[in-house]
């Protein structure tokens, strides 16, 4: 998973992923969710990796590996992506 800044915000923004949960509906519109990054950390790091970044910031990227809920075909995903001013403390 990649989240990044356009070229045009780059230079003056940073990015921090603080929050990520996965969510799903099955067929009987019962709601699964699990949370996978908590306060910026995986929660485990074996599914989902620290978001990490090479160029000061300016895009983020974290490997995982592909799951899924029992009952779902489908997962989404929700976040948290701070916005900092140059760089974000992670």
């Amino acid at each position: 998973m990649i989240v990044y800044l356009d070229e045009e915000s780059r230079h003056v923004y940073g990015l921090l992923v603080s929050f990520l949960k996965v969510t799903a509906v099955n067929a009987n519109n019962n709601t699964q969710e699990e949370v996978i990054i908590l306060n910026g950390c995986s929660i485990d790091p074996y599914i989902f990796g620290n978001f990490e970044t090479l160029d000061g910031g300016d895009s983020l990227s974290a490997k995982f590996r592909a799951f899924k809920f029992p009952e779902s075909n489908y997962v989404k995903f929700v976040g948290t992506v701070n916005v900092c001013i140059n760089e974000c403390k992670g």
